[in-house]
């Protein structure tokens, strides 16, 4: 039972690397950039931001005390009075795209084959409606759904592109070698998992010295390049 335990993590963690190098193998622009990010300077553009796990009552106090925010989201609607119906992603999320139909007790109502079939079939509304008013639609960062389900749902062409979102790792080497941030990617991913089954599994009072300021008991090094920037160091392992 050990052995075939070892056996089955060490290919766990050889697909890892596998998966991270591939990621950043790529320093120029996906070839799906222009149908994800380009938008008409004549006519009327739509652009969504879902902030994952941000409080909305927060929005207005952020922009009041700084006017650099308030200046650049110049245009946009702020909807103080929304909720999600759920308290998670999982669930609060299939309502924001799918409406009230989609919220959990009305999907909890009807006949689906699962959970991923019932997301993949609450975008069809909103994307079908906004191809009837002849936008161009593009997703990025779907997820708890495939863009294969969501395609078999919504009328036919009626998505430019549509990325789940593992599709920002195509963007770091590009983004890297742009503003001459050099990455190393030093990270051992076997010794990685070890240290975060660790944390898992420890006492809160011990947690701050494992995770170490994100070096995670030095698994992971600061590198100056990163600190130069003023940014913040992402190492994205794939799981």
């Amino acid at each position: 039972m050990i052995l075939s335990i070892y056996v089955i993590y060490i290919s766990f963690s050889n697909n890892i690397n596998t998966t991270l190098k591939k990621a950043i193998s790529n320093d120029t622009i996906p070839s799906y950039n222009n149908d994800l990010s380009s938008y008409s300077k004549s006519k009327k553009n739509i652009v969504v931001f879902m902030l994952d796990m941000f409080t909305g009552d927060h929005m207005l106090k952020i922009i009041n005390e700084n006017k650099n925010i308030s200046d650049a989201l110049n245009g946009f609607v702020y909807y103080p009075d929304t909720l999600t119906s759920g308290n998670h992603t999982l669930s609060g999320e299939i309502g924001i795209h799918g409406g009230h139909q989609s919220i959990p007790r009305n999907i909890n109502k009807k006949e689906y084959n699962s959970i991923t079939d019932a997301i993949s079939k609450s975008y069809a509304p909103l994307i079908n409606s906004l191809h009837e008013k002849s936008y161009d639609i593009s997703l990025a960062g779907v997820q708890f759904a495939t863009c294969n389900d969501i395609r078999n749902n919504i009328k036919p062409n009626s998505l430019k592109t549509c990325k789940d979102i593992s599709y920002e790792s195509d963007y770091v080497n590009y983004f890297a070698k742009k503003n001459k941030i050099k990455i190393n990617y030093t990270v051992n991913d076997n010794d990685f998992l070890l240290v975060y089954g660790l944390f898992s599994v420890s006492p809160y009072v011990f947690r701050g010295e494992i995770y170490n300021s994100g070096q995670w008991m030095h698994v992971i090094e600061k590198k100056n390049s990163c600190q130069q920037y003023k940014t913040i160091c992402i190492f994205k392992l794939n799981y």
